[in-house]
């Protein structure tokens, strides 16, 4: 099934609800500022495929909070409780930014797609 990334909130869902229009961004609450470390940067770095030029791949985007939260669990070992501590925000909210950040991560190494690291912090 194809999927395309909301240009609004980065979250990637099937093709058919964004056409479809079911996926409506700037709803709900607002998204709660997460703990990073300070060594993330404000720039922002593409990953592409090698030899296929920018322009004719697809860009996913990594939000930065999605980066810290690989980066602990991958890089520093930790588990989901002591991530969740570290970037002040609820276990269930730290599985979902992994299970996202880890889709995106696999739709990008699979189809040969580009993948924009957004370090912003929000």
């Amino acid at each position: 099934m194809p999927h395309t990334q909301c240009a609004s909130c980065h979250k990637l869902f099937p093709f058919s609800r964004i056409t479809e229009e079911i996926h409506r961004c700037g709803l709900g609450r607002k998204k709660k500022k997460r703990t990073l470390s300070e060594k993330s940067s404000t720039t922002t770095t593409i990953l592409k495929p090698q030899g296929i030029p920018l322009s004719k791949t697809k860009i996913l985007t990594i939000s930065a909070d999605e980066l810290e939260a690989l980066k602990l669990k991958n890089i520093e070992n930790l588990h989901q409780v002591a991530i969740a501590e570290k970037m002040s925000v609820s276990q269930s909210t730290l599985a979902r930014t992994l299970k996202q950040a880890n889709k995106k991560l696999t739709l990008a190494l699979v189809n040969g797609w580009s993948i924009k690291l957004n370090n912003k912090q929000i």
